[in-house]
């Protein structure tokens, strides 16, 4: 069995257009190899590629995941990944396996997109709505009581509130019990363990900023879909890790969620990791 490698990049969809020169492909490819990391594709993906709505856009991105997914195939979704990593974490083993997506599943044929394309954007329009609409019905109540607590407008950074959430067992805990049922999982969330976890303490980070950016912050700032903002759980997956984006709102949540607290981990803008000019110390591994 190949060793995996010591670093994943993984790139937001919002990246790839930034990705299609089949010479980018080989100079992000080299570097990635010379350096001993490994460029991620997802199931997220190819679900953001088949909900978007103009098809020369849609076939464009497939043809730049079908590049630079390697052989192995598509990681699962984040929400598997949880699930596989939570039940190892329940039965005490320290390792996981992950099942790939192969390309050449019949869901992943180029003949299958258009069809897809309503599946898979009302599926989308689905969670993200679910998401916004949640969180913008709590902020009034949220709001409240910071009045209460003499604590509005709240000005704390978002890794301060971050640190403050995953340190003090309330909210944290019932984030976590939700999610644990809701994948199914056996028995209660063990949650000191699930923290001690960087692919499971990066998800109730995620959740974290989500109630920060959307319901505590005053002034609330670009905000981050929720399957954009899902895509972090794969930065636990490795030793180091390397988010490339060009979605403004992701940017902020990443660098809020993983500079100084996630040591291995760093977000990158995508014209800075696609540029011919770009070092191997600055933006690519």
């Amino acid at each position: 069995m190949a060793v995996p490698a010591s670093g994943i990049i993984v790139l937001d969809n919002s990246a790839l257009p930034y990705l299609t020169d089949a010479a980018v492909q080989r100079r992000v490819f080299a570097d990635a190899r010379a350096a001993d990391w490994e460029i991620a594709l997802t199931h997220l993906n190819a679900v953001e590629a088949a909900k978007t709505p103009t098809k020369w856009k849609r076939d464009r991105l497939f043809a730049v995941i079908g590049a630079l997914t390697p052989s192995d195939g598509l990681w699962p979704d984040p929400l598997a990944v949880l699930r596989v990593v939570g039940q190892a974490i329940h039965d005490g083993r320290a390792s996981v396996r992950l099942k790939r997506l192969s390309l050449d599943e019949p869901w992943l044929n180029p003949e299958a997109y258009d069809r897809l394309h309503t599946e898979c954007e009302g599926l989308a329009s689905l969670v993200e709505r679910r998401f916004a609409n949640g969180h913008a019905a709590a902020r009034p109540q949220i709001q409240a009581r910071l009045r209460q607590l003499d604590s509005w407008p709240y000005e704390s950074s978002a890794a301060n509130f971050l640190d403050q959430y995953l340190g003090t067992e309330g909210l944290v805990r019932t984030v976590a019990d939700v999610t644990w049922r809701g994948l199914k999982l056996p028995g209660q969330a063990p949650l000191e363990r699930l923290l001690r976890h960087p692919v499971w303490r990066l998800y109730l980070d995620v959740e974290g900023y989500a109630i920060y950016a959307r319901g505590i912050v005053h002034i609330q700032p670009k905000q981050a879909g929720r399957l954009d903002l899902l895509q972090l759980v794969y930065a636990g997956l490795r030793p180091r890790s390397l988010i490339v984006t060009a979605d403004t709102g992701m940017l902020l949540a990443a660098h809020a969620i993983l500079e100084g607290r996630y040591p291995g981990a760093r977000v990158v803008e995508a014209r800075v990791f696609a540029a011919p000019n770009t070092s191997s110390t600055e933006a690519r591994p």
